[in-house]
């Protein structure tokens, strides 16, 4: 006789190796045979596992089935967003199919849309398929509360042989992305082919690879030796041979290389670029600026506000609005030469300062304010190794001072006018 708990709900068996349970209230049950077999139901899930065999795992919006050697079936059911429907009373779901040889040595992947994705589910009980009926027939909030629909994140980015055509995007064929979908990958994905929606794409790594539109003209092809890529996308067009020759075209704008990078030529609306041994040698100019550099030596940047530039020898820095306008100059021969000037005006205000120095033999720095063009401050200083002198005036406070200072000799001098 074999231990056994029996309850109006609950009933529970075992001997043994072997273990039963069933949970009427909960739904649920689960047998176990070690170390082999086990299997259990619950209104979330339901499978079985026979080891070294086959493990079955199932629900509502998913199935997978795992078997010995390798072979592997995977089902899931989901939503399509709003974008993706065929017409307002068309096919909203889609099946993924997924099956896998020899732990994907091959492998196989399908979408396809449908009405009634539990057709495809015919293990499921009834009350689920008219809870479904029920569902098609009300608004879409109360779908969300009848059954459970898994929906991908990259559905809103779907793409279409007329929309968002670009290279980027147009190499891209993946299921989570298309309607109907089939696609078949050997070599653990060396060789591939896959077919959407409105293009197909086959590859052999890293031989070449080749993707096609279905219902236009745009096309993808690479050929590794010699290196070789075309192609065209909406108004978008490559021609690569590589290191030889480049050119990238959109419209009326286009990309132009030589050499890698001996040569490149670049028009972007009214911007237009070209450089020699890049980055080194480049010039551009557009209605917004105009920019040159010569790396290492200088590089030069102007703008209607702004000019900037930048030297080993000197920099310099312009800027001009409406409300005022300001100035600076830094010059250097290294290590000993140095000089700086800076100028703001403001309406009718106006100052500048700046300094040069001659390391080690002196160093001369001033100061100047203006009002209505009429000087208000001003300030001299000279510093040498054989003496000091600093002369300070403000014509507003009417004050002068001034000092002097060498070797055995200090004079100074402050005066009100």
């Amino acid at each position: 006789m074999r231990p056994a708990l029996r309850s109006k709900n609950v009933d529970r068996d075992w001997v043994w190796f072997y273990y039963s349970s069933e949970d009427r209230k909960e739904k649920t049950s689960s047998l176990f045979v070690a170390p082999f077999y086990f299997e259990w139901k619950s209104p979330e899930s339901r499978g079985d596992i026979l080891l070294p065999a086959y493990l079955k795992y199932y629900e509502k919006n998913k199935n997978l089935e795992l078997y010995f050697g390798g072979f592997s079936v995977s089902q899931t059911v989901g939503r399509f967003d709003a974008s993706f429907k065929s017409n307002a009373f068309g096919k909203e779901y889609y099946i993924d199919l997924d099956y896998s040889f020899i732990y994907n040595l091959f492998s196989i992947s399908l979408r396809k849309e449908v009405s009634n994705p539990l057709t495809f589910f015919t293990d499921e009980k009834k009350e689920e398929e008219l809870a479904l009926a029920q569902v098609q027939n009300t608004k879409s909030n109360e779908v969300k509360k009848s059954f459970s629909i898994e929906k991908t994140s990259e559905e809103s980015k779907t793409l279409t042989s007329n929309e968002n055509s670009n290279f980027a995007s147009y190499k891209k064929l993946a299921r989570e992305t298309s309607k109907n979908y089939f696609g078949w990958e050997a070599l653990f994905g060396i060789v591939s082919y896959q077919s959407g929606d409105y293009k197909k794409h086959f590859r052999i790594l890293p031989l070449t690879w080749f993707t096609w539109g279905t219902n236009s003209k745009d096309y993808i092809f690479f050929w590794p030796l010699p290196p070789v890529f075309f192609g065209k996308v909406g108004n978008e067009s490559y021609w690569v041979v590589f290191p030889f020759y480049a050119e990238q075209k959109k419209g009326t704008d286009f990309v132009l290389s030589l050499g890698i990078f001996l040569f490149l030529m670049e028009k972007e609306k009214d911007r237009r670029e070209y450089s020699v041994l890049w980055p080194l040698i480049h010039y551009a100019k557009s209605k917004e600026e105009i920019s040159y550099r010569f790396f290492p030596i200088f590089t030069h940047r102007e703008t209607v506000e702004r000019l900037e530039t930048k030297s080993i020898f000197y920099y310099r820095y312009k800027e001009k609005t409406v409300s005022y306008e300001t100035s600076s100059f830094h010059g250097i021969l290294f290590p000993f030469y140095q000089a700086s000037e800076g100028i703001f005006t403001k309406k009718d205000f106006r100052s500048g300062s700046g300094y040069n120095t001659l390391i080690p033999f002196y160093f001369r720095s001033y100061s100047d304010r203006f009002e209505s063009e009429k000087k208000i401050f001003q300030e001299r200083n000279l510093y040498s190794i054989l003496f000091l002198y600093s002369y300070k005036e403000d014509l507003l406070l009417k004050r002068r001072e001034s000092s002097f200072l060498r070797a055995g000799l200090k004079t100074a001098c402050t005066q009100k006018a």
